[in-house]
């Protein structure tokens, strides 16, 4: 019979336990889940009430999808949305240094596609509360039609972690503090495809004939199925697990006491192959012994490493806007047609349609039920919902399409922006400063222990030609810090903007002033906050010049033309015509010469 190993055990027990106690988190994400995507109320609570109406106004998804946007753009306006700093004194050839890692990381994140992985982060981010990432280095290769082969891409990869394949103390401290168990179930021919280009982690091929090994061990092995505690979630049973081709592997990071041998093993990293065998005990392997993995929530809750999500709480609101909107269509059917009650004997000419009149016998009597009207009212309270979810989320509401009634002074619009967006902007800062900052730094780990000398990128230059980056070894042994400034520049971008234009209209009102304004300065200053100064077309003077430009090409044509249409050129006479000599013009004191002889 197989038995587990004692830190298998312990590593299994561990995620037992720490996956119940996030199941109620995860049932609270449920309704959000559901309304995201729910076509109409057959698919959400609403949908159990008894309304013949089943519609669904997606306020959630609305909701959903304008933050999913706004946050993407807040943190990535452009390219330069991180810079590096060097720990040391900053100098020419510090800072071209610095500069290079920036440009380097830059044409990596884009071969590896991160904005896409922040789209999915994101997503979690908002339907969860809390969001997790990692990275791992991979060497891509690919054939030539000759049979040679090349590096398609050689890097580190960033990669989603579903909210359902990890475990955290919900207890700890903080993410850095806590256990992180991993939970990943793959086939056996893709992980050893993975094993052959991932960089960080690497199983030894004992462990992998250990895991095809256990499958035909255990189909010959019935007693190995009667062990609860090795269910694998995902599956009927553990014998359909070693019947299938694939297995499951619990990553394990960080500290962990094995009661069995009295051992305290601290800051490891731990793989467990089918919840029995470990296959892999080594220490932390990255430089800063730190976890490589990123973590953040949106709204913490106290004592609880599991956040709350900015949608969570609108959940009672949207079944409350998908009630109000079916109890009014259904009372406007029961209005258009009602119920409708004959009493007594009917004669045969009754028909219900618009206009019919009906006489009805002496005992005849038709009563139409109605509703009461009043219901049809509900559309102020449905607009009222939609606008306090709207403000509840976080959203920015001038930015998004909504403009508060009244008129306002410059003042009063800036300020009311500004305390709109203060809730937005803290959040992109809190997740640039935890999620992407340690992204980063995973990614430079990863890149500095993998460091290839061929290794070179192509990139546009500042002067808008091809350049070509590498890393040198200076380069990997810097030490400094990566800011990202996605947040910031988002926020600043935003008040600059408001201010400069605010001041430049207050200043033309102001001949006095205005004069010594340097409008060529002024230029520049809303062309780099907008982030177009790659364009460079705020040069000095540079109207003036197009128009002489423009006069010049005007005037060449023009003389094209008349060589093409026969006449002369303006200022010469036409052909057999003799200009006249000009009378040569009088000098100065010439009369009053002629006039004293």
């Amino acid at each position: 019979m197989l038995e587990q190993d004692f830190k298998a055990r312990e590593i299994a027990s561990m995620w037992n336990e720490f996956s119940e106690q996030r199941d109620s988190w995860l049932a609270r994400t449920a309704d959000v889940r559901r309304y995201l995507t729910a076509p109409d109320t057959k698919y959400t609570d609403v949908g159990q009430l008894p309304w013949k109406n089943k519609t669904t106004i997606p306020k959630i998804t609305q909701i959903y999808d304008n933050l999913l946007a706004q946050y993407i753009s807040a943190l990535m306006p452009n390219q330069d949305w991180f810079v590096f700093e060097s720990e040391a004194n900053q100098d020419e050839e510090i800072s071209e240094r610095d500069n290079n890692i920036e440009k380097y990381l830059r044409v990596k994140l884009q071969q590896a596609n991160y904005r896409q992985f922040l789209r999915e982060v994101l997503s979690d981010w908002l339907i969860y509360g809390v969001t997790c990432g990692g990275a791992s280095f991979m060497h891509k290769r690919g054939n030539k039609p000759d049979g040679s082969g090349y590096t398609t891409y050689f890097g580190a990869v960033p990669f989603r972690v579903s909210p359902y394949d990890y475990v955290v103390d919900p207890k700890a401290p903080s993410f850095e503090s806590s256990p992180f168990i991993r939970r990943r179930v793959i086939k056996i021919g893709d992980l050893i495809k993975e094993n052959s280009q991932n960089n960080l982690i690497r199983y030894d091929d004992d462990a992998i004939e250990k895991a095809k090994s256990i499958r035909g061990y255990v189909r010959e092995d019935e007693d190995a199925y009667k062990d609860e505690e090795l269910r694998i979630d995902g599956f009927s049973s553990l014998r359909d697990y070693f019947l299938s081709n694939y297995v499951e592997i619990l990553e394990f990071w960080g500290d962990i006491y094995v009661p069995e041998t009295g051992e305290f093993l601290e800051n490891r990293c731990i793989s467990v192959l089918d919840r029995m065998f470990t296959i892999l005990d080594i220490e932390n392997p990255m430089y800063d012994k730190q976890k490589p993995f990123s973590f953040v929530g949106w709204r913490e809750r106290p004592d609880n490493l599991y956040a709350q999500s900015p949608l969570e709480q609108l959940a009672g609101m949207q079944y409350r806007i998908d009630h109000l909107e079916n109890v009014k269509a259904d009372v406007f059917d029961l209005t258009a047609h009602p119920v409708v009650e004959v009493r007594g004997d009917p004669t045969e000419d009754f028909k219900w349609e618009p206009g019919f009149i009906y006489y009805s016998g002496t005992e005849g009597q038709v009563v139409i039920h109605k509703p009461d009207a009043q219901a049809l009212q509900a559309d102020t309270e449905i607009m009222w919902y939609t606008q306090m979810m709207e403000e509840m989320a976080g959203a920015p509401k001038q930015t998004a399409g909504f403009r508060t009634p009244g008129e306002k002074t410059a003042f009063e619009v800036n300020v009311l922006q500004e305390g709109a967006m203060k809730m937005f902007i803290e959040k992109t800062e809190h997740f640039d400063n935890t999620f992407n900052r340690r992204m980063l730094e995973i990614i430079f780990q990863l890149t500095v222990m993998n460091y290839n000398p061929k290794d070179v990128v192509k990139t546009i230059g500042e002067d808008g030609m091809p350049e070509t980056v590498y890393l040198t070894e200076e380069d990997i042994v810097t030490t400094g810090r990566f800011k990202p400034i996605g947040s910031s520049h988002y926020k600043k971008r935003n008040k600059t903007i408001q201010e400069l234009a605010q001041f430049a209209q207050y200043i033309s009102s102001i001949p006095s002033v205005s004069q010594h304004l340097d409008g060529y300065k002024l230029g520049q200053i809303f062309e780099q906050t907008l982030g177009y100064d790659d364009y460079n077309f705020i040069k000095e003077f540079k109207a003036i010049t197009d128009q002489i430009e423009a006069q010049m090409v005007a005037q060449q044509a023009q003389q094209e033309y008349q060589q093409m249409m026969g006449q002369p050129p303006q200022g010469q006479p036409p052909q057999g015509q003799s200009q006249q000599p000009q009378q040569m013009p009088k000098q100065e004191g010439e009369g009053n010469a002629n006039r004293q002889a």
